[in-house]
């Protein structure tokens, strides 16, 4: 008898990943392949798109969206109701929940089924990611002068989270296989509802601060998890919606969630309480998405923005500030413009001289320590 064939270790959960066509574009994705053991050229498709839009959701909300009050005046109902939906559009805690359920999708959809992962090597490549392009980012930041320190600390602290979740990601692993990703994520969920119920005036999801801010969102996190174990239930379920209607859903959740916290006074209900249910939603939405959104029909260009999502999430609230401070004599619209463009280049030259090098690194590592294939003898 001989060897027949060679099978690679840690297939994935069936359905969770497509082909896609080149391999710049599915760059990203296939570094998660290639460090969890998917097949390399098998990707979730579409999802790049996505982190593109959210990175721009959340700087829009930063304040690099079209500033609507430097030219409409409250002074009629449908001239507020203008402001209002100007000012609750973008909802950048919502765009933040698309980042954790995609982060949870992609890290666990590699290793369903999985007793353990190889730990050292995941924390390595995980780390080459997302900590050297964080440190280069304070480091600037720091060299740029305090103002600038400071405003990182609205988007820092999401980065600081995905980090615990990668710590903790091989430690959980065995008790996800066990005890099955629905109860984890219960458990998970009750302690942040336990949270948020002994401070329950809290707006904002990083009200606990860096050391538990991390706990309390991690069922977001895990939701993504759920989403790859689960994508056939979960695909059966979002079959029923129309797409355009899951995406209105998630602009209403934007108005309401962004209204309930900050525009309905004194009976404010914070997005600590409301970001549980815009979550779920997130499951069946990202699903949809895949199946038949931006995972079917994929813009090109929005793939390649997608690519630096990371780079423009670290790096947007540099030139914003800047153009607030340095620039604050151009006219708004031209303010607007010149946020835009310096958005833009900053984050691509990020990507290309940051963290597209350790993109390569991560996969160079991964090629480097990939467990040995297993021979099948016949």
């Amino acid at each position: 008898m001989g060897k027949s064939r060679v099978y690679q270790q840690g297939r994935a959960h069936s359905g969770i990943v497509k082909e896609m066509g080149t391999v710049e574009q599915s760059t990203s994705m296939q570094e998660v392949a290639i460090d969890h053991g998917v097949q390399p050229k098998r990707v979730a498709h579409g999802l790049d798109t996505l982190r593109f839009i959210s990175a721009m959701w959340v700087a829009f909300y930063h304040g690099a969206r079209f500033p609507v009050d430097r030219f409409i005046e409250p002074t009629s109902a449908f001239n507020k109701f203008l402001l209002l939906v100007g000012n609750t559009t973008w909802n950048g805690t919502a765009a933040v929940v698309v980042f954790f359920v995609i982060s949870g999708f992609l890290i666990h959809g590699g290793n369903v089924g999985k007793q353990k992962v190889d730990l050292p090597s995941f924390w390595m490549r995980r780390g080459i990611r997302i900590i050297v392009p964080l440190t280069v980012t304070v480091l600037i930041a720091y060299a740029l002068g305090a103002s600038y320190v400071r405003v990182l600390d609205a988007i820092l602290w999401t980065v600081y989270a995905e980090i615990s979740y990668y710590l903790l990601y091989p430690l959980l692993l065995p008790f996800i296989t066990k005890f099955g990703i629905g109860r984890i994520l219960l458990i998970s969920l009750a302690i942040s509802l336990a949270m948020i119920a002994s401070r329950p005036t809290e707006i904002y999801l990083f009200a606990f601060g860096i050391k538990l801010t991390w706990l309390f969102n991690a069922p977001l996190w895990l939701m993504g998890c759920y989403l790859a174990e689960r994508r056939e239930q979960i695909g059966a379920l979002s079959a029923k919606f129309p797409l355009w209607g899951l995406r209105c859903v998630s602009l209403i959740y934007c108005y309401a969630s962004t209204i309930l916290a900050n525009h309905a006074g004194n009976v404010a209900i914070g997005y600590t309480w409301t970001i549980w249910i815009f979550g779920a939603h997130c499951m069946v939405w990202l699903d949809a998405e895949m199946r038949r959104g931006t995972g079917k029909s994929t813009l090109h260009m929005f793939e390649k923005f997608g690519l630096a999502g990371y780079s423009l999430y670290l790096t947007h609230k540099i030139p914003i500030n800047f153009v607030d401070t340095e620039l604050s004599q151009l006219e708004p619209v031209t303010s607007w413009l010149v946020k835009l463009i310096a958005i833009a280049a900053i984050a691509w030259i990020f990507y290309r001289l940051v963290e597209w090098p350790t993109h390569k690194a991560a996969r160079s590592f991964g090629r480097n320590n990939r467990p040995k294939a297993a021979v099948v003898e016949t």
